[in-house]
C-alpha cells in the first residue's frame, strides 16, 4: 500500500510542477461498474468540481458512474445506500434515510463533474 507521504514525496504536492495527475491511475483502483451497488471504492467518492485537475485519467470511470447513478436512482430520485449495520437496528431505518439524504447531496455535486 502506498501512504500519502510516499506519494507526494514521490509525484510532489498538488499543483507542484512535477505532479502528473495521470501517474494517480496506479493508485487509485476503480472497480468495474459491476461491484458499484457493493460497499467499495467508487468515482464519486473521489472526484467533485473542485477536483478537476484530477479527473483525465478516469474520465471514462467518472462518465460511467455519473450514468450508472441516473440508472439506479430510486424513483422518489435518492439511492439506496449499500451497508446494513449488525448492532443497533433500532436506529439504522432513521440513519439509513440520512444517508440517503447524504446521498442526494453529494452524487448532485459528482454529477457536475466535467466528462473531460
Amino acid at each position: 500500500m502506498v501512504e500519502w507521504d510516499g506519494l507526494e514525496n514521490r509525484y510532489g504536492p498538488c499543483g507542484h510542477r512535477g505532479f502528473e495527475p495521470h501517474s494517480l491511475r496506479q493508485f487509485v483502483p476503480i472497480p468495474s461498474p459491476a461491484r458499484w451497488s457493493e460497499y467499495v471504492l467508487r468515482p464519486s467518492m473521489v472526484f467533485t468540481p473542485e477536483t478537476c485537475e484530477f479527473h483525465a485519467p478516469f474520465a471514462e470511470a467518472i462518465r460511467r458512474e455519473q450514468s450508472w447513478l441516473l440508472e439506479h436512482a430510486e424513483e422518489d430520485g435518492s439511492w439506496e445506500i449499500t451497508w446494513q449495520w449488525g448492532q443497533y437496528p433500532e436506529a439504522f431505518p432513521v440513519v439509513r434515510e440520512w444517508w440517503k439524504g447524504d446521498h442526494i447531496v453529494s452524487y448532485a455535486r459528482f454529477m457536475r463533474v466535467s466528462r473531460a
